[in-house]
């Protein structure tokens, strides 16, 4: 019987041991799952002892542990059924998830309580402490209402876990597939560049400058359409020192160095910046280097160009291109015309709409035409002087952007004079660049003429109303000038653009340089054509409402004359009347008795 009284206590002891390993385990699930459920919806699980039910000969109230933090834990759990909502329901849910009925729980608890209070321990404090866990834990650490202020906490934890979960699966896959992780995580990377480096530089593949130039590299070259702020900021900076691989705009021109330095001119008090960029700085040049600008090669050898003229059998609003290679110098010489006769403006449409008002004759058609011719050559003018090149760029051509501005000079011959700038621009067109994509191709200023200038008016043996010519500058894509050329004929305009590459410079492909001058030349076109619909469309709206103004304020003047008409011959009728009327009117003399009566006073 002792042994098997001795076997008993031991399987006792060992199955005592067990539970308080499994309320150890148990226990702290409890109390993690109590912060994220109401107080009336308690989930916990553990396992009884079954060697201390009644039929094993126990007393029915399960060994408890000998630890003071497991004691403890027990107390957090009996202070957590006690303070919600419903106990009793608590209880028994507690009870039926580990197995046992509401009774034995309750008895373990009560157990617990008693032999704490027994021990001499401070069970008044110990269930306060146990409390105040509880409720700070359920809290969300005593800040605002339980729930609520626990939100955030259960979003940043489901984030958290989320993120964990993602890096853990990640590094296994990538233990089990090294390469494929690497190429993805690259991709990953160069996404996340191009969505940073996107919306700020067309993210840039080869800017053109520096020291290292990759075997594959002609120029600066984006993968994306760069924006032209970003350009106008980078070539400004260049000019001024500030960008990278040196200082200051350098030609590409093969003759470069026997170069007059870069043209400058006076900004003009209040006015736009187009109309600032029309004075040329060509005509400060002296006559002695005015054989080095114009000879083959350097800063402005399109201005001598001549180029055969087509453009008289074109039609209207038709483009000619012509291309000729290896002439005169030249290893490519690519020029598109276009010619408008109509000016884009339907002259019978506006007799139509004045025929219904009254009707012109023959004399006021004619001056409608010489009204649009007027406005079509000062829209012309104006699109030169503004350097709207690329407005309206077709639909089925190359993206192209063009941009002109001006930079201020830093000449320190000449620090007095804060008011000379430089005028650069900077061309943006897809295809140009480096693997077919976007290319971008710097300009400086070499020569414009204008109305003003009657010696520079006529370049190739045409008299021009507006020209101006740009030089390329290093860091692009080809070596040459690009001309931009209106002229006015008497009953048509003819706009032309010129690129023109000399022997030993980098030319672009044959078809994208047809595209490129087509594209100018027809959105120059375009760009005048609408701006001379406007301009009429405002001047015929101002004249209609003039009109329109007139006659209301010609009909006022006539009803109040009628009126006054009306109201005199009225007053006179009246007057006739009363005096046949009365035959004594026109006799009376007042005495002057009524004067001097006392009621008058």
């Amino acid at each position: 019987m002792k042994r098997r009284r001795d076997a008993n206590a031991h399987r006792g002891g060992t199955s005592a041991a067990a539970t308080s390993r499994r309320l150890v385990l148990f226990f702290p699930i409890s109390l993690s799952l109590l912060p994220a459920l109401s107080s009336s919806a308690i989930e916990a699980t553990f396992t009884p002892n079954p060697n201390d039910s009644v039929e094993n000969g126990g007393s029915g109230s399960g060994p408890l542990p000998a630890s003071a933090a497991q004691r403890r834990r027990l107390l957090e759990l009996d202070a957590a059924i006690a303070g919600s909502d419903d106990p009793s329901s608590t209880l028994e849910r507690v009870a039926r998830q580990n197995g046992m009925s509401s009774r034995d729980l309750a008895s373990v608890l009560d157990r617990n309580r008693r032999d704490l209070r027994e021990s001499g321990q401070q069970l008044d404090g110990m269930l306060g402490e146990a409390a105040a866990t509880m409720a700070t834990a359920v809290g969300g650490g005593g800040g605002g209402g339980g729930i609520s202020s626990s939100l955030p906490r259960r979003i940043l934890g489901l984030a958290m876990s989320f993120l964990v979960a993602l890096i853990r699966t990640a590094s296994s896959r990538a233990s089990r597939h090294p390469r494929r992780s690497a190429a993805i995580a690259v991709a990953l990377a160069c996404a996340l560049l191009a969505a940073r480096d996107a919306p700020r530089n067309g993210v840039v593949i080869f800017s053109g400058w520096g020291t290292f130039r990759p075997p594959f590299a002609r120029g600066f070259t984006t993968l994306l359409e760069p924006p032209m702020d970003y350009l106008e900021r980078r070539f400004v900076d260049r000019s001024r020192g500030r960008g990278g691989g040196g200082a200051g705009w350098t030609s590409s021109s093969s003759s470069s160095s026997s170069l007059p330095p870069p043209s400058k001119k006076k900004k003009e008090e209040g006015s736009k910046h187009g109309e600032s960029s029309s004075s040329s700085s060509s005509s400060s040049s002296s006559s002695s280097s005015s054989s080095s600008r114009t000879a083959v090669g350097g800063v402005g050898m399109t201005r001598r160009l001549e180029i055969d003229d087509e453009s008289s059998r074109a039609e209207e609003g038709e483009v000619t291109v012509r291309t000729k290679r290896s002439d005169d110098g030249f290893r490519l010489i690519t020029t598109a015309r276009t010619i408008m006769r109509d000016f884009g403006v339907d002259v019978e449409t506006d007799e139509n709409d004045d025929k219904d008002e009254g009707g012109v004759d023959d004399d006021e058609s004619e001056l409608l035409r010489l009204e649009a011719t007027e406005c079509m050559r000062q829209s012309m003018r104006s699109i030169i002087r503004e350097r709207k090149f690329s407005e309206f760029i077709p639909g089925d051509s190359p993206s192209l952007k063009f941009r002109s501005f001006l930079v201020p000079s830093e000449d320190d011959d000449d620090d007095d004079d804060d008011d000379d700038v430089e005028e650069g621009a900077v061309m943006a067109m897809k295809f140009l660049g480096d693997f077919g994509r976007y290319g971008v191709q710097p300009f400086c200023i070499s020569y414009e003429t204008g109305d003003e200038d009657d010696d520079d008016a006529e370049v190739g043996g045409e008299q021009l109303a507006s020209c101006v010519a740009f030089h390329t500058l290093a860091g692009g894509h080809f070596d040459g000038e690009l001309r931009f050329s209106v002229e006015e004929r008497n009953d048509a305009v003819v706009v032309g653009v010129t690129l023109a590459i000399p022997d030993g410079g980098r030319a672009p492909p044959v078809r994208l340089a047809e595209a490129m001058v087509s594209s100018f030349a027809e959105s120059i076109a375009q760009s005048s054509r609408i701006r001379t619909r406007q301009t009429l469309a405002r001047r015929r709206q101002s004249r209609n409402y003039r009109a329109r103004v007139s006659g209301r304020a010609s009909l006022k003047r006539h009803m109040r004359y009628e009126q006054e008409r009306l109201q005199e011959e009225m007053a006179s009728e009246r007057k006739r009347k009363w005096k046949r009327n009365n035959p004594d009117a026109g006799h009376y003399r007042p005495s002057g008795h009524r004067l001097k009566s006392p009621n008058n006073c």
